[in-house]
């Protein structure tokens, strides 16, 4: 009995995060329709997206990037679009959370570091645009 809690206090944060994924696989197989219907239209959405708006997606912060970037693999969104668009928004979302650190509460209540938020989006999206008149990101 001893050595079991000493397992379980060992391998606690282990023993969570499994049971975690099984509870998540079991949803996900009860959910399985409504989660398809929902991913072919994300996929949709994704092949046909405006370089700027996925630009703007990929740079602001506070979006999800894990499902951005399997939404991009699973559709058929053109590949030097994806990575136009990585190269033009990552650097300002990495700019962000290095400038904003560890304080992102207390960063989000001045105003002036919520302006800056702003300028840089602003930003990402001027230069895509730029981009996309240089080089036809949209084409293959």
């Amino acid at each position: 009995v001893t050595n079991l809690k000493k397992i379980i206090k060992n391998y606690k944060s282990t023993i969570i995060l499994l049971v975690s994924v099984i509870i998540g696989t079991i949803c996900g197989l009860i959910f399985k329709e409504k989660t398809r219907i929902k991913i072919e239209d994300l996929m949709k959405k994704m092949t046909n997206i405006d370089f700027n708006t996925l630009v703007v997606i990929i740079a602001i912060p506070f979006t999800p990037a894990f499902l951005v970037n399997i939404a991009a693999g699973l559709s058929n969104i053109p590949i030097k679009k994806y990575i136009f668009a990585l190269l033009i928004g990552k650097p300002f979302m990495i700019y962000f959370w290095g400038y904003i650190g560890a304080n992102l509460l207390e960063s989000l209540k001045n105003p002036i570091i919520l302006v800056k938020i702003i300028v840089i989006v602003l930003l990402a999206y001027l230069i895509s645009k730029v981009v996309e008149k240089i080089i036809n990101v949209e084409k293959n």
